[in-house]
């Protein structure tokens, strides 16, 4: 008997919440709907910080057509030219909001307060120098040893003042080893603030050679039988080369035959990579 009657009971509910939605959507009712927030006429120097996603709105009509407006979100656009830099009062009444076709619902106006207090701030262009950033200190030594350029070495930032001002540059991504085997290396640039654009999101680093130093070795030792012991060397080659370079790692060769004034010239056997520049003395003679 509890089971028959059970299958009635179940069906006078549903007939029951049938009826009441049914009610609910066609009478009229007031309520409060949020809906997102847009400002127009914003001064072309003014950024906002706090500034709300949406805003509730009392709106009157019938339940299904507050229902619609619900789920559509119109945006609501305000009017916010008269905004100046700090805290500021918007006005929310003059406001526009574009109901979908076919829907009578009315808006009353915002349901909670008629102004908001948003803070604001001058938009700032300043323009920065942009700074390398290395993986390790052996990837920046390494660095040192090319010619290189930086294209562009400055960027523009456009914010807030009170997160730009303070600026004075911009890294890169870091570089690593494997990068410096590459001519042409695009480096993209760290965000600072969500809120801070740059002018360009990456660099390139062009490398163009090798970077070249010159380093004088003395007392580089000759066979004996001249009338001088050593002579003195102006060498050419990289920063890293030349580092290690020292008189014993020079190897010295002097001519089989003597000149027309009896003179042996000098040469230098260097290691790979580096230039003989000058020797001095370039000729010796031989001791009588």
């Amino acid at each position: 008997m509890f089971k028959e009657n059970l299958g009635l009971k179940l069906i006078a509910i549903s007939l029951a919440v049938i009826f009441w939605l049914h009610s609910i959507l066609v009478s009229d009712h007031k309520s409060k709907v949020n809906l997102p927030v847009q400002l127009n006429n914003l001064p072309a120097n003014i950024s906002l910080e706090n500034m709300p996603s949406s805003i509730a709105f009392s709106v009157e009509g019938k339940g299904l057509d507050i229902l619609r407006l619900a789920f559509s979100r119109p945006v609501a656009s305000i009017n916010a030219s008269g905004l100046s830099a700090g805290l500021d009062l918007i006005s929310l009444q003059n406001y526009e909001i574009d109901i979908p076709e076919n829907n009578n619902v009315k808006i009353l106006g915002p349901a909670d307060n008629s102004k908001i207090a948003v803070q604001t701030d001058v938009l700032l262009k300043k323009s920065v120098s942009v700074k390398l950033a290395f993986k390790d200190r052996q990837v920046q030594s390494q660095l040192k040893e090319y010619q290189y350029f930086i294209k562009p070495e400055k960027v523009t930032l456009h914010g807030p003042k009170n997160k730009v001002q303070n600026i004075t540059q911009i890294q890169t991504t870091e570089i690593t080893k494997e990068m410096l085997e590459q001519k042409i290396i695009e480096l993209p640039l760290v965000p600072i603030d969500p809120d801070v654009n740059l002018s360009d999101s990456s660099v390139l680093l062009t490398l163009s050679g090798a970077q070249e130093s010159t380093k004088v070795v003395s007392n580089i030792p000759l066979p004996d039988g001249y009338m001088v012991s050593v002579v003195a060397g102006r060498i050419q080659g990289s920063t890293d080369a030349l580092k290690s370079l020292n008189a014993s790692s020079i190897k010295v060769k002097i001519s089989d035959k003597p000149d027309d004034k009896d003179m042996y010239e000098i040469q230098l056997e260097l290691p790979e990579g580096l230039r003989v520049l000058a020797i001095t003395p370039n000729k010796i003679s031989k001791r009588r």
